[in-house]
């Protein structure tokens, strides 16, 4: 009785789950077509050019960090001299 229980369980567990993968759904061609046309519009997104004053924050950065190393700051002190720093006080 229980062999048969268990063989009926699992049988069962298996019908579901072959039912499931192969209940996928198809597009029609006029969905696949509208999809493919949008995937080909939607190229990556252009950037616009840097702006003018980050190659100089850049560098002021790295010259903040550069003391912060120096002084041998960590954490929020660091944190606190790099914004005093930038801001150029």
């Amino acid at each position: 009785m229980i062999k048969s229980a268990l063989l009926a369980g699992g049988l069962l567990l298996a019908a579901t789950g072959f039912g499931m993968a192969q209940s996928a759904t198809t597009a029609s061609p006029n969905q696949a077509g509208a999809s493919r046309s949008m995937m080909q519009n939607s190229g990556p997104a252009k950037r616009s050019a840097a702006p003018a004053g980050k190659a100089e924050r850049s560098a002021k950065s790295k010259e903040c960090s550069a003391q912060a190393d120096q002084q041998g700051l960590h954490g929020k002190a660091r944190k606190s001299f790099r914004s005093k720093c930038m801001r150029g006080a």
